[in-house]
């Protein structure tokens, strides 16, 4: 574990996304099957540059899209408690079958979108 004491905002973040990419390539199932490693490298350099113009909202949301380049259902970002600007968002999963693209996944509230087609 990385010690974060006495770190900026940003290089506290950074520290996450060094973490989180480490983990990503030395964990993940097939990190490379949906996205080449060098792209998913350029993505998180591309991210690690934008840190001080984001807020901590933005960055959570880049790093889920990191976590989705894996098409792992057992890799994620874990939303913290108490972040209110996160619970405007709409916790959906998608999946594009070759009949089309559907929701198998709903957070609390959207259960009955379950299955639907999205057109």
């Amino acid at each position: 574990m990385a010690d974060t004491e006495g770190l900026s905002r940003d290089e506290g973040w950074r520290t996450d996304l060094r973490l989180l990419a480490r983990e990503l390539k030395r964990r993940a199932y097939a990190p490379f099957a949906l996205i080449s490693e060098e792209d998913f490298d350029r993505e998180v350099a591309r991210l690690n540059g934008s840190i001080p113009s984001l807020t901590g909202t933005q960055i959570i949301v880049a790093m889920m899209r990191l976590t989705a380049h894996l098409d792992d259902g057992h890799a994620g970002i874990r939303m913290p408690d108490g972040e209110n600007e996160l619970a405007r968002l709409v916790q959906l999963e998608f999946f594009l079958f070759t009949e089309g693209l559907f929701v198998t996944a709903a957070g609390p509230g959207y259960s009955r979108l379950l299955g639907a087609e999205v057109g």
